[in-house]
């Protein structure tokens, strides 16, 4: 409206609002986000007038309340919706985690119930094998378990196990059965390489029981002949239980229809009695180790009895077998029964069951150990030393007499 056709009043009032600043906000255009509705800029407030301002909670604001009202719907529907969607899909990840979990679960159980009955099946299987005296090791019962695991079935296993080229397979499991399988039953080996047909397990063991019998009732040396490998050489050499029965009587024959010098320089030698010169006869190859050994182990013996100490059968193998000789082993139990009675006095003090130290009649074993050496020597070493510590400390700043007593002897032995 030209100011010319306003009042007095009016023109002054309008001279001097356009001389000052009003301070009304302007508006502002939001920003638009589908499916927001975008905000409707509102018309210019008459002049000398305040406008509320409305923030939404993205930050934009408005003037206009019904734009501001509208656009705060839009952003709830739309976080309402993100929420949905973020817990669907939190549900969904933790519904997965929960199925690979019991999945996984019944993975393990099946695979622990798995190895539970191969185990159980392989304590059966060695046990059962073993009473026939097929698989003292365990090692055929491991390696049938291992074809069944590769879903071979009980024909072609018993095949493969008893086919002495099995061995040479490049299949690992394979080759680990035929060895086993050859290692236990070796004559078998020896006869098909010869041409001759292998036994069965129950023909094979049945000779077996029947080449031991017949040693034993020879009272052939221990060992002479009844091991898996000597047995196989008999098996593979085709011979016969009564075979080797004839060959038992002519050796026991020989020996005694033999020239007197010749069994009493065989007992002179060696110490043997008539059933180790039959054994000698048979083989003196094979005999004459087990003939030295009975003899070393009876010499060590008797050198303890000498000294009055009881040595019983095993300790003496155990030693006779680590070459101990006549000389050292008398003069090792010299040394010992000058110790034994300090040393067991000392136990008996200061020892017992539950301890380190043993009980006095723990000593003469570590005495023997000690000084000849062999498995368990150092460890018998290391106790008689601590016992003796155990004397020394207790009797620290006490008279040179009390320790020299009981100590008297020991220490030089060891």
């Amino acid at each position: 409206m030209p100011i010319e056709s306003l009042t007095a009043a009016e023109r002054a009032l309008a001279t001097s609002s356009s001389a000052q600043t009003v301070h009304v906000t302007a508006p502002v255009t939001a920003p638009v986000t589908a499916p927001v509705t975008a905000p409707v800029t509102a018309p210019t407030p008459p002049l000398g007038t305040t406008r509320t301002v409305y923030t939404a909670s993205d930050g934009t604001t408005f003037t206009d309340q019904g734009a501001y009202a509208t656009y705060s719907a839009g952003l709830a529907t739309t976080a309402a919706a993100k929420l949905t969607t973020d817990n669907a899909t939190a549900l969904a990840k933790q519904a997965k985690a929960d199925a690979d979990a019991l999945a996984q679960g019944i993975k393990d159980t099946a695979a622990a119930n798995l190895k539970i009955s191969n185990d159980n099946a392989f304590i059966m299987l060695k046990s059962t094998l073993s009473d026939y005296g097929i698989d003292p090791t365990g090692a055929i019962s491991a390696g049938i378990l291992a074809m069944q695991q590769k879903n071979y079935d009980a024909q072609t296993i018993q095949n493969l196990m008893q086919d002495p080229a099995s061995s040479k397979s490049t299949d690992p499991a394979i080759a680990a059965l035929g060895n086993a399988w050859n290692t236990r039953f070796p004559g078998n080996a020896a006869r098909e390489a010869a041409g001759l047909s292998p036994l069965s397990p129950a023909e094979y063991i049945a000779t077996e029981k029947s080449y031991q019998s017949i040693m034993q009732s020879a009272g052939l040396p221990r060992g002479f002949y009844t091991g898996i490998a000597s047995m196989g050489r008999l098996i593979g050499d085709d011979v016969a239980p009564t075979e080797l029965q004839d060959r038992v009587n002519t050796a026991a024959k020989s020996i005694a229809n033999a020239d007197p010098f010749y069994t009493s320089t065989l007992q002179n030698y060696y110490g043997l009695n008539s059933s180790q010169m039959i054994a000698h006869a048979l083989d003196p190859n094979a005999a004459l180790p087990l003939i030295q050994r009975e003899v070393a182990a009876a010499t060590f013996g008797a050198a303890g009895a000498l000294q009055g100490l009881n040595v019983d059968k095993n300790t003496a193998n155990q030693y006779a077998v680590l070459g101990v000789t006549q000389s050292q082993a008398q003069q090792g139990f010299q040394s010992i029964a000058q110790a034994l009675p300090a040393e067991q006095k000392l136990a008996q003090i200061y020892g017992n069951t539950a301890n380190q130290f043993g009980t006095a009649a723990d000593q003469q074993g570590n005495l023997t150990a000690a000084t000849f050496g062999g498995e368990g020597g150092a460890a018998a070493a290391n106790k008689l030393k601590k016992l003796q510590a155990q004397e020394v400390n207790a009797f620290s700043g006490s008279s040179g007499a009390d320790k020299n007593t009981l100590n008297q002897g020991t220490t030089a032995s060891f």
